[in-house]
């Protein structure tokens, strides 16, 4: 794509939450968000000529646009009210416990649902100022559900695509939202609406369908007179970034660095999840607890690296989750560490992608088990490093769908959670070279970031179906792999 048809006007806008970048007092640099689903998106987004428009992650400050590594960014200011009130309040306190299957309890308030209403509509207007003629918008996750239909009020002349990253909600799950009609007919304003899951699209078709009684067929969804496609589009990550790090002499002599910091511990188990409920931080500490109680772990030769990254804002309910972890991890130091030798090593911050890579290449089992749908981003980082084959993974089964040929487990069954990880440790004691492991990356390197970008921008450019696709019209969704 060209970048512009005159100076303030863009054939491709990306409009995300957060722009991807973060801006302190060394200036702007990439953002490497644990688990956000654009965090690999920048360098592609610059490469096709692209503005970016999202917020800089600072109330109360207006920023002018700039520009970094190529990439045109275009910040949309929020004030105090609007963080607590849409990104405190209705993201983090009603949506997301839904989009995440209920861990914690959601709230309703209107105040919060007036000012996400507010909020989206004024990116909805930013974009419609920025896209040109005929241009692409692709708008990212559901803290901006509404602005798909609302800027085409505006724009009716845009291709519109809405990517959600995180796991669409059940259909019993989305219908406790009051705002549900309002919100898919949010979504449906859309050209393509991308979810990660197949399973997710068929949702999607089901509540058009059931709740608002618009036509489905073949995968899309009739609505005021278009054809609405909804397919799955598996979120991925810059696989040549990361094999690139992982090849480096200094990263491999960081990890190097990592392991004999840990006293020789014969094996080291690895969780890199964002600092939320739904990760399921506490279920893997309760497993790794019982292993070393039960002598099934020796606590003598085994460690855990959890890393908790404190990604999004500090609600009330994550605090009381951060307090848990970490009287959990200080009591299982307590009971099984020697002086000098913890158990657990609890690092409560962001690591940037090299000191991932460094991290997985030092551990023997990763340990990637949220309680929510959706394929963490480390899984596939982890996958990508390790090209000897020799560690492990252990992945909650409600990521399958994304890694076929990987071995998965239902993180809310304990004894089971027990024995994926006992079993893991023991075949990464082996140093046998996992055929599973190599059949996923392999799959994974087809898949990168710049080839998910090129397929669902094809996708999107493209006419909706002309002819409906045979079979269940409900349970049909397009952009699904091979």
């Amino acid at each position: 794509m060209t970048a512009s048809h005159g100076p303030h006007q863009h054939d491709l806008v990306v409009v995300s939450h957060r722009l991807p970048v973060a801006v302190d007092e060394a200036g702007p640099r990439w953002a490497d968000r644990i688990g956000d689903g654009t965090a690999a998106l920048g360098p592609a987004v610059a490469a096709r000529g692209g503005v970016w428009l999202g917020w800089a992650a600072r109330a109360n400050v207006s920023t002018a646009s700039f520009a970094h590594a190529g990439l045109r960014l275009h910040p949309v200011a929020l004030s105090d009210r609007d963080v607590m009130d849409y990104e405190r309040g209705y993201c983090a306190g009603t949506l997301a416990p839904l989009y995440h299957g209920r861990v914690e309890t959601p709230e309703f308030r209107d105040q919060w649902r007036l000012a996400y209403q507010r909020v989206n509509q004024r990116f909805a207007d930013a974009a419609a100022t920025l896209a040109a003629p005929g241009g692409v918008v692709w708008v990212h996750d559901y803290h901006l559900q509404a602005v798909p239909a609302l800027l085409r009020r505006r724009r009716p002349d845009l291709r519109i695509g809405m990517s959600l990253h995180a796991p669409f909600p059940p259909a019993e799950l989305f219908v406790q939202l009051p705002t549900r009609a309002q919100t898919l007919y949010g979504l449906l304003g859309a050209d393509l609406i991308s979810v990660p899951h197949p399973r997710a699209a068929a949702t999607v078709l089901e509540l058009a369908a059931d709740l608002l009684h618009l036509p489905v067929r073949g995968g899309t969804v009739t609505v005021d007179g278009r054809r609405v496609m909804v397919g799955a589009f598996p979120v991925s990550i810059d696989a040549a970034a990361v094999e690139q790090l992982a090849a480096a002499d200094a990263i491999r002599a960081r990890a190097a660095g990592i392991r004999a910091n840990l006293h020789g511990a014969r094996t080291v188990l690895l969780a890199v999840n964002r600092l939320d409920p739904a990760e399921g931080t506490e279920q893997r500490l309760d497993a790794y607890a019982t292993l070393l109680g039960t002598g099934r772990l020796d606590p003598g030769r085994t460690v855990l690296v959890e890393v908790a990254a404190p990604d999004g804002p500090d609600t009330p309910r994550r605090e009381r989750t951060r307090a848990r972890i970490d009287r959990r991890v200080a009591q299982i130091n307590g009971e099984h560490a020697r002086i000098g030798h913890p158990v657990i090593h609890y690092l409560r911050r962001s690591p940037p992608l090299p000191e991932r890579v460094a991290l997985y290449l030092a551990a023997d089992v990763l340990l990637a088990t949220p309680l929510s749908a959706g394929t963490p981003t480390t899984a596939k980082e982890f996958l990508v490093t390790r090209t000897d084959d020799t560690a492990r993974l252990v992945l909650s089964e409600f990521t399958a769908e994304q890694l076929p040929g990987v071995a998965t487990v239902n993180p809310n069954d304990p004894d089971a959670l027990l024995d994926a990880i006992a079993a893991a440790a023991a075949a990464a004691e082996t140093g046998v070279r996992s055929a599973d492991l190599n059949a996923a990356r392999q799959r994974l390197q087809g898949q990168d970031v710049d080839s998910w970008v090129e397929g669902l921008l094809h996708t999107l450019a493209a006419p909706p179906p002309l002819t409906d696709a045979g079979g269940d019209p409900r349970y049909v969704a397009i952009g699904t792999p091979p």
